[in-house]
């Protein structure tokens, strides 16, 4: 019997020192191999940046579902990305994993209706 591996939808972002936050976003089944891609310019997108950061990624058992993630979620994501960025800059407080929390609230809270 094959094991079918999850699909992981994800959203790369740079430094918060260029306050800009690119929207590489795709769907693969290795973050750790797709992420090193990108950040040694094996990709044309975003040869630019060297400085990429993951900050957001969701799992899918298929990869239809994961292809089929709104939109307007992920356009979320990129919002409150680029908010953090500028707040960090005068805070001096930036991480992956505080996009990611703020990300995961908003989508919790667009789940429930709020």
């Amino acid at each position: 019997m094959v094991e079918h591996q999850p699909f992981k939808l994800w959203v790369l972002g740079s430094s918060p020192s260029r306050l800009t936050l690119r929207q590489p976003q795709g769907l693969t089944h290795n973050l750790k191999q797709r992420l090193k891609s990108h950040q040694n310019k094996e990709n044309t997108g975003t040869k630019e940046f060297s400085d990429l950061m993951m900050v957001y990624h969701e799992e899918f058992q298929t990869r239809k579902q994961a292809a089929n993630r709104p939109s307007h979620l992920t356009k979320n994501v990129m919002y409150i990305a680029v908010n953090i960025m500028h707040e960090s800059r005068t805070i001096g407080e930036f991480t992956a994993s505080s996009i990611a929390a703020e990300v995961g609230k908003s989508i919790t809270d667009q789940k429930e209706g709020f």
